[in-house]
Formats: structure tokens, sequence, C-alpha cells
């Protein structure tokens, strides 16, 4: 597999809380790919169903931002 970024709009959600795995983990991907990054303090590993509000009003900014 070719070590490239993908050719569309990526945005790395993460919850500094998880668990499961790393935070770091995310954060050294969207450091190498140079894709954004958000955290979230408290959630767990399920983020979008700890904090399902916050990540849609996440995104909803990202993408509101991307225009």
């Amino acid at each position: 597999a070719k070590d490239e970024k993908l050719q569309f709009p990526v945005l790395i959600i993460a919850s500094r809380k998880d668990r499961l795995v790393s935070v770091n983990c995310s954060l050294k991907i969207a450091q190498k790919y140079n894709y954004p990054i958000i955290f979230h303090e408290t959630a767990g590993h399920g983020i979008d169903m700890d904090e399902p509000q916050w990540v849609a009003e996440q995104i909803g900014k990202w993408i509101h931002a991307r225009k």
C-alpha cells in the first residue's frame, strides 16, 4: 500500500479519555498527513455515542469552514 494522503477531505475526531486506543495514534495520523484534528476532553472510545451532539457540531463547523 502506498503511504499517501487520501484524495478527499478528512477530519479526525479523537477523545483524550479514550481507554481503548491511545489518542496519540490519532494525533500521529493527523500530523503525518496534515489532517485537521479535534479533541474531546472527556468522551470515551465511542465518542459518537457519548457525545453525538458535540460530534455533529464539530463536523458542521468543519464543513462550513471548508466553504
